[in-house]
């Protein structure tokens, strides 16, 4: 998993299982932290679970107050700017989607992500009376780090909860790929965004 900011900030960082010093020598500094590193004893490890991952991306050595995520199968196809991210004033964009959040209340039927999003769904109508309804694109999530402590300070519980499942669970929130958007626009740091972008589903047999 990714996160950083590409040529514009501090460049990027990735995120590995394997225990990079063996394999990068001298050059393990430039390329980013090990799940080890990352966690500095939060949750459990090893980990499967994306959503743990993207729990803990925030505790990166030095990454800057904006940054992006990238999901390991997004991949920017064309040179971009700061400005299709954030805002000249530092607001974080989100991009979403059409597709809807199931109304359904949560049941053993649900694809983890699904439960994440119902989870997420839960947390802002009880913190700020309003109803999620759309999932976010399978696109780069503009972020700030701060927002993201604040969450993780606001939902401890939940957050300390998904850091320690190492695969999905369906207690699971989906911090950086959905709930800091609706977070972030509803204490007013993030506004709506436009983004162009193609999504394939390799599963998809048409």
């Amino acid at each position: 998993r990714s996160g950083g900011r590409g040529r514009h900030r501090r460049g990027a960082q990735r995120m590995t299982r394997t225990v990079l010093d063996d394999l990068l020598g001298a050059e393990r500094g430039r390329f980013g932290q090990n799940h080890q590193e990352l966690f500095a004893g939060r949750g459990e490890l090893p980990t499967f679970n994306s959503h743990a991952i993207e729990s803990q991306l925030h505790h990166i050595d030095g990454l800057a107050e904006h940054f992006l995520y990238l999901n390991d199968d997004v991949i920017l196809g064309r040179p971009v700017t700061p400005n299709l991210f954030f805002t000249p004033g530092g607001l974080t964009k989100f991009f979403a989607s059409a597709a809807r959040v199931d109304t359904a209340p949560r049941s053993a039927r649900d694809r983890p992500a699904d439960s994440a999003a119902k989870n997420n769904r839960r947390l802002i109508q009880e913190t700020f009376g309003r109803m999620l309804t759309r999932k976010m694109m399978h696109t780069p999530h503009p972020s700030r780090r701060s927002v993201i402590a604040e969450i993780e300070q606001r939902f401890a519980e939940h957050v300390d909860a998904t850091a320690g499942h190492q695969f999905r669970h369906p207690d699971d929130i989906a911090l950086l790929s959905s709930l800091q958007q609706y977070y972030a626009y509803l204490t007013g740091r993030a506004a709506p965004g436009e983004i162009r972008y193609s999504y394939a589903d390799l599963a998809d047999p048409g």
